[in-house]
């Protein structure tokens, strides 16, 4: 599968493409990758939905998935948890909109499915070095209300407020 099996403008409205060969040999595995916790960055050419059959008897599944510039590297399916991260890095929750966009993608050894650790791939910022990938929690200042009173400033009196 390469850039030319499918047209973005076909992507999101008519979903007419099928694949049908397996997903192992298809789709970019942690394995392409690299050894746990390498990382690399790509450059996205195109993204979107499109049908997909895994061959499981279900038949064809709507699927998010990305096309790579760089040569030799397989087509992405982007599942829930990468997805909230690529839009996280990007700003946009729109997959046309991450054509052009350079992601990181790391081999994570304790990414879970199924409650088993697996391993598996997340996307990270293309200049993250560290944490592979996981969504930091936003460091929250503690409001004052929720500060005890001997913690709370209170504003020094100026001259025209003393009476």
């Amino acid at each position: 599968m390469n850039e030319n099996d499918f047209d973005i403008d076909d992507v999101d409205d008519s979903c007419d493409d099928i694949v049908s060969e397996t997903k192992q040999s298809r789709f970019l595995t942690k394995e392409h990758i690299g050894k746990p916790d390498a990382k690399v960055d790509l450059t996205i050419v195109k993204a979107g939905r499109v049908r997909v059959d895994f061959n499981d008897g279900k038949g064809p599944h709507l699927e998010t998935v990305i096309l790579w510039k760089e040569e030799g590297w397989l087509p992405f399916i982007v599942r829930p948890t990468n997805a909230a991260l690529i839009a996280q890095i990007l700003g946009t929750k729109n997959p046309r909109d991450w054509a052009g966009c350079r992601i990181g993608l790391w081999h994570r050894a304790d990414v879970m499915m199924a409650g088993k650790i697996t391993g598996g791939i997340r996307a990270c910022h293309p200049s993250q070095k560290k944490n592979g990938g996981r969504l930091r929690r936003r460091t929250q200042l503690p409001s004052r209300k929720n500060l005890l009173p001997s913690e709370r400033l209170e504003p020094e009196p100026d001259e025209e407020s003393i009476i």
